[in-house]
C-alpha cells in the first residue's frame, strides 16, 4: 500500500481538523455571539467522551482484521470483524439509553439544550464505528481513499452544521442538521463498504461472544493512550491555570501548542505506516516490517528535527506575529518543549509498530502511570518552581516513554497470531 498516500490522506485529515477549528470560531460567534457560543461549545465538549463509548474494541479489531486477512485467514477476519461490530452497536445503544433517561431524569432545563445533547451523543456514537470501517479499507490497500472519506464526513456534518447556523437555526436545530447528516453518511458508507468487502460484509451473522470477551481487554488497553495523552495535555493545563494563574498557562499553552505542530506531522507520518505493519506481521515479514520500522524511524526523526530546528530559530518572530505583540519570547520555555517533541518522534514509529500489531497493553497502562504521576509531581512543584515543574513534567514523561516503549519493543520478538487474543509484553 503506498505510503505517500497515506501521509496524502492523513495531511487532508489534519487539515480538515484544524479548518473546522479555525473556521467555527468566527461563524458561530457571528450569529450566536460570545455567550451562547460558549453555551454550545460546553454541550459540545460532553459527546467527545461517547466518542470512546466502545472501549477501544474498534481499533485492535481493526488490527486484529487485517492480520488476519493478510495471513489469507478470511473466515478469521469475518469472526473478528462481526463480532466487533456487534460489541460496538451493544454499546451505543446502551449509551443512548443511558443519556436518554440522564436527560429525563434531570429534566434540563432548557429543552433545545437537552434535545441537542442527546443528538450531538448519538453522532458520536455513530462515529465510533469509523475504525471497523477503515479496516475493509486498508485489507484492500485502500487505506488513504478510506482516510479521504472519513475525514470528509466530518466535514460535511460540520458543514451542514453551518448551514442549519445561518438559517437562524437554535442549539437543537443545529444538532438536528449534523446528526442527520452522520446519519445519512454513515448509513451510505455502510452500504458501500458491505458491497467493497462482501468477504467481510456488515452483518451480525457469526458474531463470536468469545472473541468480543477476548477483545475488550485489549480496547481496554487501547484506551489508555487518549487517557493518558488527557492527563498530559488537558490535565497540566488545567493545573497550571488552577495553581500558578490564568497569565502562567496562557504563557505555557502558548509554546506547548507550538512545539506540538511537530508532533502533528509525527502522527501523520505514523499513522500512515500503521496499516502497513498490521498486513506485514500478519503476513509474517517481520523481517520487511523492521525494515519499514527502521527507515520510518530515520526519515521520521530527521524530518521532525530539521522542522524543530526552525521554530527554534525562528521562535521570536512567530510569538512576536501569533502573540500580536502581548507575548515575550521565552526560550526557556521553548526549546525544553521542542526537545520533548525531538523525544516524540525517536519512539512513536516504534509505538505504532506495537499498536498495530495489539501489543501495546504493557506501555499504555505505564503511559497512564507515568502521565498520572507526572501530574501528582507537577502539582508539588509548581508553586516553588512555577511553570519549569509543567516543562519538566513534558520532558520527563517523553523520556519515559522512550525507555518504555524501546523495553517493551525489545522483548516482542515473535510476530504476532491475527487469529489468538494476544497478551501484554
Amino acid at each position: 500500500m503506498p505510503i505517500l498516500s497515506g501521509v496524502a490522506a492523513n495531511s487532508y485529515n489534519q487539515a480538515v481538523t484544524a479548518f473546522i477549528q479555525l473556521a467555527s470560531l468566527p461563524f458561530f460567534l457571528h450569529y450566536w455571539g460570545a455567550e451562547r457560543y460558549g453555551r454550545w461549545l460546553m454541550i459540545a465538549a460532553i459527546p467527545a467522551y461517547f466518542s470512546m463509548s466502545d472501549v477501544g474494541i474498534g481499533a485492535v479489531a481493526m488490527n486484529k482484521t487485517c492480520m488476519a486477512w493478510a495471513r489469507g485467514d478470511v473466515d478469521a477476519a469475518k469472526v473478528t470483524f462481526r463480532s466487533a461490530l456487534l460489541g460496538i452497536t451493544l454499546f451505543a445503544l446502551a449509551s443512548i439509553v443511558l443519556t436518554v433517561l440522564g436527560c429525563a431524569v434531570f429534566s434540563p432545563a432548557d429543552n433545545a439544550a437537552g434535545g441537542a445533547l442527546v443528538l450531538l451523543i448519538a453522532s458520536a456514537l455513530l462515529s465510533t464505528y469509523s475504525s471497523l470501517y477503515d479496516a475493509c479499507f486498508r485489507i484492500i490497500d485502500r487505506y488513504a481513499y478510506g482516510t479521504f472519506i472519513l475525514s470528509s464526513i466530518r466535514l460535511v456534518e460540520w458543514t451542514a452544521g453551518l448551514a442549519a447556523l445561518a438559517s437562524g437555526a437554535n442549539f437543537l436545530g443545529v444538532a438536528m442538521a449534523m446528526c442527520a447528516t452522520r446519519l445519512v453518511s454513515q448509513a451510505a458508507l455502510t452500504l458501500y463498504v458491505h458491497r467493497l468487502v462482501p468477504q467481510i460484509g456488515i452483518s451480525f451473522t457469526g458474531a463470536s461472544w468469545t472473541e468480543i470477551r477476548a477483545l475488550l481487554p485489549l480496547g481496554l488497553a487501547f484506551l489508555g493512550f487518549p487517557l493518558g495523552y488527557a492527563l498530559g495535555v488537558q490535565g497540566l493545563a488545567l493545573l497550571v491555570g488552577n495553581v500558578i494563574g490564568a497569565q502562567a498557562l496562557v504563557v505555557f499553552a502558548t509554546y506547548r501548542t507550538l512545539s506540538r505542530t511537530v508532533t502533528q506531522l509525527i502522527n501523520v507520518v505514523s499513522h500512515s505506516i500503521w496499516p502497513r505493519f498490521s498486513m506485514l506481521y500478519g503476513l509474517g515479514q517481520t523481517a520487511l516490517a523492521d525494515r519499514l520500522r527502521v527507515r520510518s524511524e530515520h526519515a521520521l526523526i530527521g524530518l521532525s528535527l530539521l522542522c524543530l530546528t526552525g521554530i527554534a530559530l525562528a521562535g521570536r518572530p512567530i510569538i512576536a506575529l501569533w502573540g500580536r505583540g502581548g507575548l515575550s519570547y521565552e526560550p526557556q520555555v521553548l526549546l525544553p518543549l521542542l526537545g520533548a517533541t525531538a523525544l516524540t518522534a525517536v519512539y512513536q514509529v516504534k509505538l505504532v509498530a506495537l499498536i498495530a500489531t495489539n501489543r501495546h497493553v504493557g506501555v499504555s497502562l505505564r503511559f497512564c502511570i507515568v502521565s498520572a504521576l507526572a501530574l501528582v509531581m507537577t502539582r508539588m512543584l509548581l508553586p516553588s518552581f512555577g511553570i519549569a515543574a509543567a516543562i519538566g513534567a513534558v520532558v520527563g514523561v517523553e523520556l519515559a516513554m522512550v525507555v518504555i516503549v524501546n523495553m517493551a519493543f525489545s522483548t516482542a520478538n515473535d510476530p504476532p497470531r491475527a487469529s489468538e487474543p494476544l497478551a501484554s509484553r
